[in-house]
Formats: structure tokens, C-alpha cells, sequence
């Protein structure tokens, strides 16, 4: 963690020379707790964004251009409010990713405390824009006052004139997703919900993204590993059938059928790990709902979804991602079994073709 701050703070120093004290510590600060101090009503949340990029000078179309982030570590960045229509339109957007970060974001004042004392290290060894002594002066001050959230210094307003929020920066990373999502709830106005589906290779991130997309958007999330089809009951040649190893039928009246018509649903998850059922999930329809897993764009279910997602990664990027997520333990059998007859899937039935965003998340090394 020490090495990753260290090398946080060396970059903002080098691409914001005009640094003070309290910009390095509202950096720290922001580092360890994101937005929280933000948190509050979404609507007002949106309301100060828009009150905030109004105000902003020479408001000039920015056409091509998308929002601007900058990494502060701890899975965490800046998104920068600059003018143009692109940044307008992602402002609702914005929003609830700023919320969304509050809500799932926990700080710890001890771990806020060491990384002050790096801060002191790092400005008597002249590695920052000021000094030891101006270091030392300012952060007993702060201490003492109670490590509250801190503004930025007027040097650092007058050069860089900061207009940003904190989020976090795997959000950025699937911001392709997040974006047509926010679009496509906006414009649904059918009294069941929409309807998505991430399929994909295993190790693509699936669940991952699910994940965020139930921070942001308050959705239902389903997967697909909770239907699969207990060995004793498979077919003998279920590894031939794309999809052999899922309980199509129970997915189609359980839960896709009673999201189609707007009505709650009720399913029992089979647990993997224990080889059995689990007790009955009742869950009540939400305005999106989100099916994930390898098979989810089966044919079969592929007609119920108003938006389809194929994620992807290279092959070695895949081994390593479950390598580590099992320990090592598991891979020899995904080589031998799982990946395969996931791959027979995509390509008999021609995954990738169906979907309507494509994402190659091989880059996202802490994000999937």
C-alpha cells in the first residue's frame, strides 16, 4: 500500500507543481475515504454537479471528448468536470457513481493517520513541492483540529481550477457499459424491467460487473451458476449440449418468464460448493435486472433481454485470473473441461454477434 501511495503522491507532485500542504492532504484524504463526506440525497448530489459545471468558464463544445479521470489510488479517481456537451450529458450519470462510491466506500482514521507520517517522510526528504518544516507546521495543525475533510489551497485553485468527484475507478473502467445502461433505464418505460444479460468467457469479469452495476443502479443481479443442473440429474452427454449443465427450464420459469410480466420472483439457488439447493430467494422486481454467467444468451434466453453484454480476455490473462481466484486449484480442471465447453458454446451459437457492446477487459488487471 506504502509503495502504491508513494508513487500516487510523486505523480500528482510532478503534474501539479503549485502543490500545498492541504492539496496533498485533501489527496490522502480522498485517497483513504473517497467521497463519503459527500454522501447524501442522489437529487441534491445531482443538483450541485449541475450548479457546478454551469458555472465553469468558457462553456465551448468539446465534441469527441469524454469525461477526463485521474488515478489517486486505493481503487479510486478524480473524474474531471471540464466544459462541453460530452461532460453534461454524463452528469446523472456522475452522480450516481459519486453516491454509489459513498455508499460502498469505508475509510479507517488509523490507516489516514500512517499515511499522513509518509506525507511528513516523503516532504523532509525534499521529494515534494514544500518543505519539512511547512509539512510539519501544517499537519500539527490539522491533527490537532481533528483530521476533518480539508479544501484545496488557493495556489492550487488559482493554476488548476479544480472541479472534479470521487469515485471508484473501476466504474471508469466499464464506463462503456454504465453509459448505455444509464441511457437505455431512461428511456424504458415498459411496466416490466429491462432486462440485461453479461455473458461471456469465464474470467471476463461477469460477476464483477454485475457487482458495480448493483451499486450504481439499485438492480436485481441473477447468475447463472445458481441454475446449475445437479450432476446426478445431467444428461450422459451433457458436455456435447451447449448449456447442458444449466437448468434452462428452471431459469425460464423462475426468474425470466416472472421478470418479463413484472412479477415477483422465487427461485432456489444450488450451491456448487455444498451440491445442493439452498433455501427458496424471493426478490422483488426492481426497474433493471441483470442475468450473469457464462450461457446467460443461450438461445433459449437470449429473446428476453433488451441488452446483451460479451466480455472477454486473453487466454493467459484468463489462466491467471483463475489461478489466483481458486489458489491455484481449479485451473487444471477449467483447461480441461470448463473452458472448452464454454468455447464450443460462444462459437456454436455465435455469442459475440448478438451483443451489443463487445468489452475486452485483459487491461483491467484490478477490475474484473
Amino acid at each position: 500500500m506504502e509503495e502504491e501511495l508513494t508513487e500516487v503522491i510523486l505523480w500528482h507532485s510532478r503534474a501539479y507543481p503549485h502543490m500545498k500542504p492541504a492539496d496533498y492532504v485533501k489527496l490522502l484524504y480522498q485517497n483513504e475515504f473517497g467521497c463519503s463526506h459527500f454522501l447524501g440525497d442522489e437529487g441534491q448530489n445531482l443538483d450541485r454537479l449541475q450548479n457546478e459545471f454551469y458555472s465553469l468558464p468558457e462553456q465551448q463544445e468539446n465534441a469527441g471528448r469524454g469525461p477526463r479521470m485521474e488515478p489517486i489510488g486505493n481503487e479510486l479517481c478524480r473524474i474531471f468536470l471540464e466544459p462541453g456537451p460530452q461532460t453534461e450529458e454524463f452528469l446523472p450519470l456522475l452522480s450516481r457513481m459519486q453516491s454509489a462510491t459513498a455508499r460502498t466506500y469505508e475509510g479507517n482514521r488509523m490507516r489516514f493517520q500512517k499515511k499522513l507520517s509518509l506525507l511528513r517522510k516523503m516532504a523532509a526528504k525534499g521529494q515534494l513541492t514544500v518543505g519539512g518544516e511547512e509539512m510539519d507546521a501544517f499537519l500539527s495543525r490539522y491533527v490537532s483540529s481533528g483530521c476533518e475533510p480539508v479544501g484545496h489551497s488557493p495556489e492550487y485553485r488559482k493554476y488548476y481550477s479544480p472541479h472534479y468527484r470521487v469515485v471508484k475507478a473501476a466504474y471508469y473502467a466499464y464506463l462503456p457499459v454504465f453509459k448505455d445502461v444509464m441511457q437505455l433505464t431512461a428511456s424504458h418505460h415498459a411496466p416490466r424491467p429491462l432486462l440485461l444479460a453479461l455473458d461471456g468467457r469465464c474470467g471476463s469479469g461477469k460477476s464483477y460487473l454485475a457487482g458495480l452495476l448493483r451499486e450504481v443502479f439499485g438492480c436485481n443481479v441473477f447468475h447463472i451458476d445458481d441454475f446449475y443442473v445437479p450432476p446426478e440429474r445431467r444428461d450422459p452427454d451433457w458436455m456435447k449440449q451447449p448449456g447442458g449443465n444449466i437448468d434452462r427450464e428452471r431459469l425460464l420459469k423462475e426468474v425470466l418468464l416472472p421478470l418479463r410480466e413484472g412479477r415477483k420472483i422465487r427461485y432456489c439457488p444450488y450451491s456448487c460448493q455444498k451440491g445442493t439447493m439452498l433455501p427458496p430467494v424471493e426478490v422483488e422486481p426492481k426497474p433493471l435486472a441483470v442475468v450473469e454467467g457464462s450461457y446467460s444468451l443461450h438461445s433459449d434466453f437470449r429473446s428476453f433481454f433488451d441488452y446483451r453484454v460479451f466480455l472477454t480476455c486473453l487466454p493467459n490473462v484468463q489462466q491467471r485470473r483463475i489461478f489466483l481466484r481458486s489458489d491455484g486449484k481449479r485451473l487444471h480442471d477449467f483447461l480441461e473441461r470448463w473452458i472448452p465447453a464454454e468455447e464450443r458454446y460462444l462459437e456454436e451459437m455465435k455469442i459475440g454477434d448478438l451483443c451489443d457492446l463487445i468489452l475486452d477487459t485483459s487491461g483491467f488487471e484490478d477490475f474484473a
